[in-house]
């Protein structure tokens, strides 16, 4: 069954909660695969006021948020095997909810929306983020456009903790990359997020042979 839509005793520990977008589903799918099976999640959760909020106070260019809206459109043209994941969560309520039921010890994040609160925060469970530019400097959301303008080429995929300070946790793992001085920002964001998914899926099985 796709998905690995019912889990059972063998499934991991692990939840992964991917954007609703589609690098997000790529991302679950590559995980689709394995055994045992991560708890695959998609994050519903709506992130439009937060981005109108961060485009009032000049944090993020409501350029950025056009053209890549724009490769987002263009994205969604292509052929995937993606198929919609039976869970979901719209709030860190529902998060908390999946990580009771599945008795989670780790929880990663991929392109996902959801600010993880407090709450989640003082479970005992590791939160995870995979951000895909390189940190600190290119923290936030934007941060390819941001990286592309500053022609700072050479990148790199992080893994790192979640802290209530976005992007700020302890570096777990990284993974580098290269964005070609004439890629446009939505090349950029395809290989930054192929590198992403390289090192989730790296990283998922390195942890669970």
């Amino acid at each position: 069954m796709s998905w690995h839509e019912i889990y059972t005793a063998d499934s991991m520990s692990l939840l992964v909660l991917a954007g609703n977008d589609y690098w997000g589903r790529k991302a679950l799918e590559s995980l689709q695969v394995l055994e045992p099976a991560p708890i695959l999640i998609l994050d519903k959760s709506a992130r439009t006021n937060r981005i109108v909020k961060l485009i009032r106070r000049r944090r993020i260019s409501i350029f950025d948020v056009i053209n890549l809206t724009i490769c987002e459109l263009r994205r969604s043209q292509r052929r995937t095997n993606s198929k919609t994941p039976r869970l979901s969560v719209s709030s860190n309520q529902d998060l908390e909810h999946l990580i009771e039921r599945y008795k989670a010890t780790k929880v990663i994040l991929f392109r996902a929306g959801i600010i993880i609160n407090s709450k989640v925060l003082a479970k005992p469970l590791e939160v995870l983020n995979i951000h895909a530019a390189s940190l600190p400097k290119f923290e936030g959301l934007m941060a390819l456009p941001r990286a592309v303008r500053c022609r700072e080429y050479e990148q790199s995929v992080v893994l790192h903790r979640v802290t209530l300070a976005i992007d700020q946790g302890a570096v777990v793992e990284t993974k580098s990359y290269v964005i070609p001085p004439d890629a446009s920002v939505c090349a950029a964001e395809d290989i930054a997020y192929r590198t992403a998914i390289e090192l989730l899926l790296g990283f998922v099985v390195k942890h669970t042979t």
